[in-house]
């Protein structure tokens, strides 16, 4: 397969709304009008490591998503196609064809 490709996007629109709180490193959340220049620093650390585990959490679960559907088409493939690739239940193989498994058929 070669589309494996998780697009996280990274240029959003801001300054219209903040959030009311900012999480501090101490576990504590403080309104983010009271904050610090040091807090808000603090608060850009915190929620960088929250992204950053977040994404590694993504990322495995688009690695498991992408091998599911890999599964799917292979198998998909295989009862369109049951008869002519009867050496499969020979323990044999056939010959490699791409597959395409629809968005909306899962």
């Amino acid at each position: 397969m070669t589309d494996k490709v998780l697009v996280i996007p990274a240029t959003f629109k801001v300054g219209a709304e903040f959030p009311p709180n900012l999480p501090l490193p101490n576990g504590d959340v403080k309104p983010t009008p009271e904050c610090t220049l040091d807090e808000v620093a603090a608060a850009v650390e915190e929620l960088k490591a929250v992204a950053r585990m977040s994404r590694e959490r993504l990322e495995q679960a688009y690695v498991e998503h992408v091998r599911d559907v890999e599964t799917l088409a292979q198998i998909s493939a295989y009862l369109a196609r049951f008869d002519q690739w009867d050496a499969v239940r020979a323990g044999g193989k056939v010959r490699e064809t791409l597959w395409h498994v629809e968005d909306n058929a899962y």
